[in-house]
């Protein structure tokens, strides 16, 4: 038993030996190649002993020469703070302006930066913006009888700017949502479309003369059986449509001015309904057809409330300003 424990103890001073006299050879070549940029070498994270910029054996050799034979000191790890946010900011264009389920192109531009992106096809690219404390921002589309909003907008370096355009029952807007670029300088992932914006922009272009709009909706008070049944409204080529038991349609804005053609119809409601007529769309007017449990369809003529925004549905009792009074498949 001696015997085993002096073999395993001269072993141990052996192999301390050896790895004392590695460090003395490789410590100068170690230090020489650390110190070769002039100052004190850094290390850009832990296990980096001599501060080369690599994690191998001669980490081990500077720790032990620093240990035993008074080497060096382990290189300091870097901790500056990190790079200042890029001069520039980026932007995403959100075209969800609703006409009738269309889909509409729109552009909108950024400080000079212009993209173009199609309602229901998803954002358009991220792209890259300029920081500036007040830039323009513009988007411009035939969808809805006319949109073209500018303002003025400040560009803050380091930011993702999300563009929505919306029209849904109300004046056109462009509202927009402030996120900050990731630690890699890419932009975030898009926010869900029901996330709060920060702001809307609804000033006209000075320099675009502002549409004439009217507003048309469907409501359906037919009943068959208890069934739901869709009936659907064609005004001039815009078409809303409505659910007997879901309330009124979309608010649809739609270019203002002369005579339209006019056709409520339905399928498979008992039997089929076509009722047609002609009405004259004045601007800034909601014009509210609404299909009658006896299949006649009456209209009515209402003005958006302060906001911009359609009004409610006519009540029951409310007065028509008209029918349509003629069968679409010459009936009577």
């Amino acid at each position: 038993m001696k015997k085993v424990a002096a073999f395993a103890a001269g072993c141990a001073v052996g192999f301390g030996l050896a790895l004392a006299l590695l460090a003395a050879a490789l410590l100068p070549l170690r230090a020489g190649a650390a110190g070769a940029g002039g100052g004190a070498p850094t290390a850009t994270e832990n296990g980096d002993i001599n501060g080369d910029g690599r994690i191998d054996i001669s980490d081990a050799v500077s720790l032990l020469g620093f240990l035993f034979q008074g080497g060096p000191r382990p290189a300091a790890i870097d901790c500056s703070p990190p790079p200042p946010p890029p001069d520039s900011a980026f932007f995403r264009f959100h075209n969800e302006a609703s006409c009738g389920g269309q889909a509409t192109d729109a552009v909108l531009t950024l400080c000079g930066t212009s993209t173009t992106d199609e309602a229901g096809g998803g954002p358009a690219a991220c792209l890259l913006a300029e920081q500036d404390p007040e830039c323009e921002v513009r988007v411009v589309s035939d969808a809805c009888g006319g949109i073209a909003l500018c303002d003025s907008f400040a560009v803050e370096a380091g930011h993702v700017y999300e563009f929505f355009l919306r029209s849904d029952g109300a004046s056109p807007r462009l509202e927009w949502l402030d996120q900050l670029v990731l630690e890699e300088g890419v932009c975030p992932p898009a926010p869900p479309g029901d996330a709060p914006p920060n702001g809307q922009l609804t000033t006209q272009c000075e320099d675009i003369p502002p549409p004439a709009r009217s507003w048309i909706r469907l409501t359906s008070d037919l009943s068959c059986e208890g069934a739901e049944i869709e009936a659907r409204l064609l005004v001039c080529t815009y078409s809303v449509s409505a659910v007997t038991l879901a309330g009124a349609g979309e608010c649809l804005a739609v270019p203002a001015g002369g005579s339209c053609p006019v056709a409520v119809t339905t399928s498979a409601a008992c039997d089929d309904i076509a009722r047609c007529g002609q009405v004259t769309l004045e601007p800034d007017r909601v014009y509210d057809f609404v299909l009658r449990a006896d299949r006649s369809v009456a209209w009515y003529e209402q003005t958006l409330d302060g906001e911009g925004l359609c009004p409610s549905p006519p009540a029951p009792n409310d007065v028509p300003k008209g029918e349509l009074g003629s069968d679409c498949n010459g009936r009577g």
